[in-house]
């Protein structure tokens, strides 16, 4: 996120943005989190930021190492390589989200939000989540996370717990008003009428979703 960018989003009548920041490699991520915090301030937007969290499933809808070890000697050590380059644990992605909640909370001027971010009900451990939706409620903060943006995402949950992928989050009782939903095109009725019940939102991203949806159709 560029300082050009902001105001470019600020011109087309955009003054508050959700942002949600990819897990870069460690060493370099609150380099990557200032630069980022430092552009939108200086464009003076509003801004729900979050740094998302992926330990698991991170190349394909199957456990990591299984799928590396299925891959030619060179291509699985470069794999893993890349992968541990951005190795973020669950310890320091919390004191990640303290050192940042801390700072934006406390400044009564402060125009930045500071949200949690389990990346995807697919990419992270069921007590993850349990202990995200934990420290929500101890900090009052809210809850970022994507759902469903892929039909691959709505099948993995049927083929891992018999069942969408909201219904799982509404069984471990994770979902609430505090939670936003990104992308959400998968959805059932049932996944709906879960969301207005546990009065959770979903994140629309037209120009993502767009293309996926139509070519779903052909």
């Amino acid at each position: 996120m560029t300082l050009y960018t902001t105001i470019q989003m600020i011109e087309s009548g955009t003054t508050t943005t959700m942002y949600n920041h990819a897990q870069t490699p460690a060493k370099g991520l609150a380099y990557d989190v200032a630069k980022v915090l430092r552009a939108f301030d200086d464009a003076g937007m509003r801004t729900a930021f979050s740094v998302y969290f992926r330990e698991r499933n991170r190349i394909v809808y199957q456990d990591d190492e299984q799928f590396i070890s299925k891959l030619p000697g060179d291509l699985a050590g470069s794999l893993r390589r890349f992968l541990s380059a951005s190795d973020l644990s669950e310890e320091g992605y919390f004191s990640v989200f303290h050192s940042l909640h801390e700072k934006y909370s406390s400044d009564p001027n402060s125009k930045v939000t500071v949200l949690l971010s389990p990346s995807n009900v697919q990419w992270v451990s069921d007590e993850f989540l349990l202990r995200t939706k934990e420290e929500a409620t101890r900090t009052n903060s809210g809850i970022h996370i994507h759902l469903v943006e892929s039909l691959y995402q709505k099948e993995f949950g049927m083929r891992t717990w018999g069942h969408t992928p909201v219904e799982h989050l509404d069984t471990l009782g994770f979902l609430g008003p505090e939670v936003s939903c990104a992308h959400s095109v998968w959805l059932t009725d049932q996944d709906i009428d879960i969301l207005a019940r546990t009065g959770a939102s979903a994140c629309r991203n037209p120009s993502s979703n767009l293309p996926s949806k139509m070519a779903s159709r052909r």
